[in-house]
């Protein structure tokens, strides 16, 4: 079941350009197809990470949608932490470390362990820099995981829920000027 974008469109707080993305926007995906393809990309974690007590870093707000819907699937022990990109910016930073002003809840020492860095797509302007920072850490492995496919950058993500492209759509955690990322299923609109 969709949404009906085009009555949303018509809501008197939606500023003009969010309602014109809305009127234009048309269903690509179900609420169902991408719970499935969440489930499978879960099993697919499961399959490589559930002996091995990995980081999963979300980044946030990019990853807060796949990241809540993950976190009903992972069913194994594992360290979560959160990330905006603000934060991460202070956190690679060495004069301003977590470790240094004991927020630890920040960062985990990341040596030696198998992370997940979990984002919705790959859009995010500091994702570039933040993958180097975590890869600076030493990780074990080091796995990028997004909820649709396409690079903004010159790296891939590891694993990927979804393989339509994350521009040009909202829903399931890609928004528009900040509306629209909760919306179930997966709509395509014109720019």
């Amino acid at each position: 079941m969709y949404f009906d974008l085009k009555q949303l469109s018509l809501a008197s707080s939606v500023p003009p350009t969010v309602a014109h993305v809305y009127a234009t926007a048309v269903p690509v995906l179900s609420p169902n197809e991408v719970t499935f393809a969440v489930d499978r990309l879960a099993v697919r974690l499961t399959v490589d990470l559930q002996d091995r007590h990995p980081v999963l870093v979300s980044l946030l707000p990019d990853g807060l949608f796949l990241t809540g819907m993950l976190m009903r699937r992972l069913v194994f022990p594992m360290q979560m932490i959160q990330i905006t990109s603000l934060r991460a910016r202070r956190w690679v930073q060495p004069e301003t470390s977590a470790r240094k002003s004991g927020d630890s809840q920040l960062m985990p020492a990341l040596g030696g362990r198998f992370v997940a860095l979990i984002v919705g797509s790959m859009g995010d302007p500091q994702l570039g820099e933040i993958v180097d920072a975590l890869e600076h850490e030493n990780p074990k492995c080091l796995r990028i995981v997004s909820m649709f496919s396409g690079a903004a950058h010159t790296r891939e993500a590891d694993e990927t829920a979804l393989s339509c492209h994350w521009q040009g759509h909202i829903g399931s955690g890609l928004g528009f000027e900040g509306h629209g990322a909760n919306l179930p299923g997966v709509y395509r609109y014109k720019a």
